[in-house]
């Protein structure tokens, strides 16, 4: 029984096929057609390395938050009128960013939606507590929120074209 590589997907094909089982690259095609083909593999695996920059990003973003939260924890701690609720909750804060950040990596949705809903329903508790609290930073709001989003999107897609072509 013969075996062969197949060059988009680098599954093992056993006989002599004329498609590949896994990717569908035409083994019997013209030189052209397998051009086109491995061109269209490539180009839809590149979202793969798109979830993995995405992912990296928002790795630095955690930890960026985790830290200004244990910034935020140490100047309220030095301070002689600040809240200890304040304190926990911002030292809570820094644990969930920090601990996401690190695990991201091992499941990348669920240490992506833990922070969002996280920041989310912080920046709904501040709305209610004070409006004007919504408006501001918003810029900064809006790029981590998006940030996060994204991340989840990229990595939807990557999962399912590694299901689809079964690579990892």
């Amino acid at each position: 029984m013969e075996t062969l590589t197949c060059p988009a997907c680098k599954i093992k094909v056993y006989e002599n096929p004329d498609f590949c089982d896994n990717c569908k690259y035409p083994f019997i095609g013209s030189e052209k057609e397998k051009s086109i083909h491995i061109g269209k593999f490539i180009s839809k695996k590149g979202v793969v390395q798109d979830s993995s920059n995405a992912l990296g990003n928002v790795q630095k973003i955690l930890f960026f938050l985790g830290g200004l939260n244990i910034l935020t924890v140490i100047i309220m701690y030095s301070s002689t009128n600040s809240h200890w609720l304040d304190l926990a909750l911002n030292g809570f804060l820094a644990l969930v960013f920090i601990f996401c950040a690190i695990f991201l990596k091992k499941a990348p949705l669920l240490f992506t939606i833990l922070p969002l809903a996280t920041l989310l329903g912080v920046y709904t508790l501040n709305a209610v507590i004070d409006p004007m609290s919504l408006v501001n930073g918003i810029i900064i709001k809006v790029l981590i929120v998006g940030s996060l989003i994204y991340s989840m999107y990229l990595s939807l897609k990557a999962r399912k074209f590694q299901k689809l072509y079964k690579l990892g």
